[in-house]
């Protein structure tokens, strides 16, 4: 059980921590694993590891970094709905060409990851339940705040079942509030 929530502990903080976090992460598992290593000291962990247990591991997070990329998570999701960017681009009101980005360019080695609020309608596009778009925006590095009225807003109108960009818009604006692609 340790070591399962030790695993899941190391996925959730490995899509963009230094490798000083890892390691230290990587000296908690071995102290789990191998409680007389905890008095020793080191340097690297990998004078504690065979070769093929860094292979191992280094595939390990190579596979979980793929795995929690914002383009390939969008990407799959959008394939999930059974949609293609182009359709979900026009449901947004998103363009084509930011949708294309997010899900599959890399500027410099990182990723392009939309506005909160452009990904929200994106979220809308894909009819995503309040759980869904709490994951899509969490893959991005957003959240929601209960304490933010346009967030509020969405949330209810996610509760509701309200889905199209124009009908949230529409509620945003009889509350006075800016529509989705204007934040």
């Amino acid at each position: 059980m340790i070591i399962k929530d030790f695993k899941e502990e190391l996925q959730l903080f490995l899509s963009g921590n230094e490798p000083k976090e890892i390691i230290r992460l990587l000296r908690k598992y071995h102290e789990l694993i191998e409680p007389n290593l905890s008095n020793q000291s080191f340097n690297s962990f990998g004078q504690f590891l065979t070769s093929s247990e860094m292979g191992r591991l280094n595939r390990d997070i190579e596979k979980i970094k793929n795995e929690n990329q914002f383009g390939t998570y969008l990407k799959n999701l959008i394939l999930e709905k059974g949609y293609s960017d182009a359709e979900v681009a026009k449901k947004s009101g998103v363009t084509r060409q930011t949708i294309n980005k997010a899900t599959n360019e890399k500027n410099n080695g990182k990723e392009y990851i939309p506005k909160k609020y452009t990904l929200i309608a994106i979220g809308l596009a894909l009819n995503l339940s309040i759980e869904g778009m709490s994951t899509l925006l969490r893959k991005a590095g957003y959240e929601f705040i209960e304490s933010n009225s346009i967030d509020y807003v969405i949330m209810f109108c996610l509760k509701k079942g309200l889905f199209r960009v124009d009908d949230v818009d529409e509620v945003l604006s009889d509350l006075n509030l800016k529509p989705l692609l204007a934040n």
